[in-house]
This record gives structure tokens, sequence and C-alpha cells, in this order.
């Protein structure tokens, strides 16, 4: 076992005791490890674990000695291709074990990676290519068709692509454990993305705490739901594959959740891990009283949980089955944990984020940077000698974010969030004090919407809000005030947005207002905006109400889900507010009331009512035939088996005859 954190009361030290994996093969991650690199980690697990599953999908699993080989094949790649002073390599990969390949590949050439998603729009990716100076792009072939921008300077490689021929192998370059490793762009204030950096060591640090705390061991088979392109599924992928267990990517978007809880079944996955939001979707998409016997734990983490998450927990995992709330940020990893387990008295409401991580300090200051007592609200400053060095080309905001400490081993962040500490150390989450927001697990700055949503011609004035009128369902919703009127509908709205956001920034829903709320002192009135109501919003087809039977059960369906009191047969779903939860739970329900299997993505291959009710029609006609050919066919079988046993007959007839 490992050393007792003397900062955690008794009943969270039980707790996480018993949070063991039941083979009992647990070996504590040392901390010499974190004077290597991730390179030099994950190579001593290959060693140990050659044919051990390293990691699986839906279409081809990799052992570690796999994996390492086509590891050192994109290592070769890359050092063959790339000049001296390249350091920045780009993965995008919607194959997430080409993903994987790749990152692992980069940091074996001892060079950096961006992870990228390759659905954003091109002037956002155009902008993170250029800013990081990246000179290589890891890819899988279906990116590779599409010319990159930058094409110019930038060079293309397919990680399946990559041929054998020549190929002797790879010795990993020694790389020092505080070069970066990783640079990760979230959402900017000033309406560009900054990249964070994180170094071997800072993520070395990570995997130990995260295996020494929950005993990660090489029996552990961990589920990846996170994307590849964000700091979550880039730490699940070094906490797994630098402790021997196997890492099983899932993607809701292509995948849905109809199927996750057979597969985690069937896949024997033992840790869960998400954001709070898409557990909750998860658990409420539950037909039954499904229960999953191998998953030893839960943890969430990203947004906030909130009482009723612990609920559905308690209703669907087993006994043994521990929960655990963490908090962290992009910029310094996991600093405090909450360990609930089937006994543990949980207060309505969010839930705690809990008590210190191992070598991670927590001080509440005020506005002028002095500390605040216990039941009083701060900005919570994370202190470590492991935090992220800081903003790539960014020395400005750097400075303003982190701070050294007297001792010259540590640094502090200020990480804009707010808490509370109660006497006995554990921490709550207050909200942010800045413009920053957390929504699905994504981290976004309102300042850069509110700038793009500028740049459309008729808006004079806007302000974008995270409302969350129901507790865990959070939503942007951006409040207009119009040049002219009639103000830009949400076509429109969201097409400009799309030219230079991702998806989770655009908001869900837009308001039009004559004039914005205003305080004395002029400032906006954020607490005076309206709420969004169930009116239908402005959009730009006219409204075609439902005919048909089916037509009018999928309106209420959409309507519930989304919460209006009016919906057409044109009306697009994200132009109604719709986002991938919300998808989730009306293609749940779609299935369940008219009996067809369609995944999740039919809803965003058919945007609209009118598309959904022809998918449902066409299903059903499709499992019509299907049966009617079953029976078809079972006549033909029953006929062929009647004539056979006839012929049968007429030949022991004969035979008889003939002796």
């Amino acid at each position: 076992m490992t050393r007792r954190n003397n900062k955690i009361p008794a009943h969270q030290q039980a707790i996480q005791d018993r949070c063991v994996h039941p083979s009992g093969t647990f070996v504590e991650f040392p901390r010499s490890a974190l004077e290597g690199s991730l390179v030099d980690r994950f190579e001593e697990q290959v060693k140990l674990y050659p044919d051990r599953l390293a990691a699986s999908s839906a279409s081809y699993s990799l052992t570690y000695a796999e994996l390492n080989d086509r590891a050192n094949r994109v290592a070769h790649a890359v050092a063959v291709e790339g000049r001296e002073d390249d350091q920045i390599v780009a993965v995008v990969c919607k194959d997430n074990l080409l993903g994987i390949v790749g990152i692992i590949g980069t940091l074996k050439a001892g060079k950096t990676v961006v992870a990228l998603d390759a659905s954003v729009p091109e002037e956002r990716l155009r902008y993170i290519l250029n800013d990081s100076n990246t000179s290589i792009v890891l890819t899988d072939s279906e990116w590779v068709s599409v010319d990159p921008p930058l094409a110019d300077t930038i060079r293309v490689l397919g990680i399946s692509d990559l041929s054998n021929d020549g190929f002797a192998g790879y010795a990993a370059s020694s790389i020092h454990p505080d070069s970066p490793a990783l640079l990760v762009y979230t959402s900017g204030s000033e309406g560009r993305p900054k990249g964070v950096i994180q170094t071997h060591r800072t993520l070395l640090h990570d995997a130990m705490a995260y295996t020494n705390d929950y005993h990660i061991c090489r029996d552990d088979r961990i589920v990846l739901v996170y994307p590849l392109f964000v700091i979550g599924g880039l730490r699940t992928i070094f906490r797994t594959l630098l402790n021997g267990a196997s890492v099983h990517p899932w993607s809701i978007l292509t995948q849905g959740l109809e199927s996750l809880p057979d597969w985690l079944i069937d896949q024997r996955i033992t840790v869960y891990d998400s954001v709070a939001s898409t557990f909750r979707a998860f658990l409420n998409n539950l037909r039954g009283h499904e229960e999953f016997p191998n998953i030893r734990m839960v943890t969430t983490a990203g947004d906030a949980a909130q009482s009723a998450d612990i609920e559905l927990y308690r209703e669907h995992f087993a006994e043994h089955c521990i929960f655990v709330n963490r908090y962290g940020q992009s910029e310094t990893a996991t600093v405090r944990a909450y360990f609930i387990d089937n006994s543990s008295r949980i207060e309505p409401g969010p839930v705690p984020i809990g008590y210190p991580i191992q070598d991670i300090e927590i001080r509440l200051l005020d506005d002028a940077g002095r500390p605040v007592g216990f039941d009083e609200v701060g900005e919570i400053a994370i202190l470590s000698s492991y935090l992220s060095p800081g903003y790539w080309n960014d020395p400005e905001l750097t400075d303003e974010k982190f701070r050294d400490e007297a001792d010259g081993a540590r640094r502090m962040f200020l990480s804009g969030d707010l808490g509370l500490m109660r006497p006995d150390g554990c921490l709550l989450h207050k909200g942010r004090k800045d413009s920053q927001v957390n929504i699905r697990g994504f981290r976004i700055e309102i300042g850069e919407i509110e700038l793009a949503l500028l740049e459309h011609g008729n808006v004079k004035e806007t302000v974008v809000v995270l409302r969350e009128d129901r507790p865990g369902d959070k939503r942007l919703v951006a409040y207009l005030v119009p040049e002219q009127t009639p103000g830009p509908t949400v076509g429109e709205m969201r097409r400009t947005l799309a030219n230079r956001l991702p998806d989770y920034m655009i908001p869900a829903t837009f308001v039009t207002l004559d004039a914005l709320p205003r305080l004395p002192s002029g400032k906006v009135d954020r607490l005076g905006l309206p709420k969004a109501g169930m009116r239908r919003p402005n959009l730009d087809q006219p409204y075609v109400g439902p005919r048909t039977p089916l037509e009018k059960a999928l309106v209420g369906m959409w309507a519930e889900v989304l919460e209006l009191g009016e919906i057409g047969m044109h009306d697009r779903f994200l132009e109604l507010g719709g986002d991938s939860l919300k998808a989730i739970r009306i293609v749940s329900r779609v299935i369940a009331h008219f009996q067809v299997d369609i995944p999740l993505t039919a809803l965003f291959d058919s945007p609209t009512v009118g598309d959904m009710a022809l998918a449902v029609v066409k299903h059903q006609a499709g499992a019509a035939e299907k049966e009617r050919v079953s029976a078809l066919l079972a006549e033909i079988e029953a006929m062929s088996e009647e004539h056979t046993g006839q012929l049968a007959d007429g030949f022991n007839g004969t035979a008889e005859v003939a002796i």
C-alpha cells in the first residue's frame, strides 16, 4: 500500500483504502520515476508486459509490444521528416488508437504533442498550427485527403500509411523530465485560444498521484470517453499506459450511449472516468436496473457533480464500487478529491471537491491577495512544484496567473475559481470570479464568444452567460442587442460563430433584447437578464406544424427535451438549443417509442423533425422488410423440409418393394 495522506480525515482514508482492484496486484508508482520521462516509464511497461493488452477499440486492439512497435515507426518517420529545430508535432486523428500511437511516437522522438480536433473551424485550426509553430501533422487517412491549413510549411504523415520497408527499430531519445511534452489549447479571453504547456515531469506526477491514490494496476481496464484533444483524455492515456493497464476508447458522439452499458460489461471495464454531465447522461439513459459488477471506481471531474448523481451511482453500481469527485485544471492536474461509498452522507446540491492531493496545497485569497478564514469565500490558489510552466508564447498571461513562492521550490497558480473551506479542510467549489465557465468538461472564456458575436454586422451589444436553471443542466445563452430590427436569426449567428469557434463554444440559445439591463454603475446586470423561456427562437425558416401522428409524437419528444413550447417540422436541432447530451435523450426516446435501432448520429445527419420522421419510417420499413423476408425464408425452408421428407418416404417405399 501507499503511504498515508495525513491531511485527509479518517473516514476519507478508510474509503480510499478500499479503492483497490480485487486482484491485489497494485504496485506503487515510485517518486524516482519523476526524474525520467514519460517514454522511460512507458518502455518499462513494454518490457514488463509485452503481450498484455494496451489499447482496444471496437475495431481492433494493440498489445504493449504492438503499440510500442507502431509508435517507434512514428518516431522514426518524425525524425526522418523533421528538421533539427522542429519541436511541435500535431496529432489529428478520428481513430483514437491511431491517435494514441501518434502521441506516444511523437514523445519517443523527443518532440512536443499538440492534439487537435479535426472538426474545429479552419480559421481556428490555422491559428493553432501557426501559433504553435507546428511543423508536422500526424493523422489518419481520412484527414490526409483534406488539404490542411499552412500546407506549404507543414508535412502531413498518415500514421497507418507508414511503410515497414527498411525499418530496423528506433532508439527513443534521452528526454529531460522538464522538457515540454504536451501543448493543450483552451479558450482564451482575447478572442483566440491559448496553449497550456505540460512537461514530462508534471504529467508523471499526475500519473503518480492518480496511480497511488486509486491503486491503479496492470489488471485495470480504463474507459476513455474524453476526446483525445482535451487534457482529460491525454491524462487518461498516461495514467493507464504508464501502469501496464489497458485503455478502452468510446466516442459518445459517434457511438452514443445506447450500447455503452453492454460494452462496459463486455469489456470488463474497472474504472469509469468522465465529466459529471456525461456520467449523468449515461445513467439517465439506462432503461432498467443495469449493474456493472467489474467497475470498482467511478470518477468525475471537469464540471460539478450533484447529489442526484450520487443517488444514481448507488442505484447502478456494486457495493464495492467507490465514487471519487475530483477537481483540477489544465494548468495543475487534480488537486482535490472527495471519496464516497454507499454509506456516505451527501447533502443536497453540488458534491464537495474534497481534500488535498499529495504535494498540493490550497489557499483561498481575497481580492487583495490575503488569505480568508474558514467558511469564507476566496479565490482558489494552488501551490505545487508540479504546475504547468505556463502559456505558450504568452509571458504576460503566465506572469499574471503564476507566482513564484518564497521557498523557491514551489509556484502558485491563481485559478480564477472561488472556493469555501470548511473547518475540517474540505473544499467546496463556489463558481468563477471572472468570465471563464466550464461546460461538459470544456473550459471556455466568455469573452472569446462575445468578440466573435460582435463580428456580425447587425449586433450592437452582446453578453453571454452560463445558465443553470435546473441543477446539472448547463447551457450557454447569448443575449443580443441588434443594430437594426429585425435582429439576426439563430441560423445567421450560428454560421457567424461556426467560422471561428468549435461546436462546444457556440451558445445553445440566442435571445434578442431591445437593451441590456444595467446596474447603476453602468455595468451589465447579468442577474437581471431574462430566462430564455419556451418560445420558439427567431429562425431562418417559417414555422410549419406537424401533420401525421408520427410527426406529432416526434415534436412532443423534441419539445420535452429542448423545453420549447413550439417546434416546426423544418427547425434544425442545433438552432433550437440542442447539444450532444440532449441528442442522446431524444434518440433514446425515439428508440424506445418506435422500437427502431437508430444511431446517435441520426440526429445530426437528420437535423429536423421532418428528417427524423423520414429516418424512422425508413428504419421501420427496413425492419418490416427483414421480417417479411425472414418469414418467406422460413416458409421456403419448411416447404423444402416437407418436400425432402416426401422424397425420403418415396425412396423408402421403393426400396422396400425392391427388397
